[in-house]
């Protein structure tokens, strides 16, 4: 049945094509609450105190596919053509977010990221919010 035929059938019986949204099926509401009202009396208190809040992570960038599946016949390989870097030549930044006031403070990183260049980006934000 050629792919035009088959999508026409399948629209027949109700089906239509639809990107997938991802659903947290390991999420834990109590935890999940538990850790809204931890931070809510931690807001109150940096408020309080006059503290900032940052939120800090790391992300690599790299053009590269995203292939979430493939047909492939059983015992052959699985390979897709693409024109991106190798997993060393990457972008890779430290970045840190205060959600309160909107401030951003980020850093690159040359290579990869360690336990020396996540306490240079802390020094960093350190130096940049002196303060609580």
């Amino acid at each position: 049945m050629a792919f035009a035929s088959c999508h026409h059938y399948l629209r027949r019986w109700g089906f239509v094509v639809k990107r997938p949204k991802k659903q947290l099926w390991k999420a834990d509401a109590e935890k999940r609450d538990a850790f809204v009202a931890a931070y809510a009396a931690l807001r109150a208190e940096a408020a309080r105190i006059a503290a900032k809040f940052f939120f800090v992570d790391e992300a690599q960038f790299r053009a590269d596919v995203d292939l979430h599946a493939k047909w492939v016949l059983r015992g052959e390989p699985e390979l897709v053509d693409t024109s991106s870097p190798k997993l060393g030549e990457k972008a890779t930044h430290y970045s840190a977010v205060c959600l309160e006031i909107g401030e951003v403070a980020s850093m690159p990183v040359l290579g990869n990221t360690n336990a020396q260049t996540t306490v240079a980006f802390r020094k960093q934000l350190r130096e940049k919010h002196p303060g609580r």
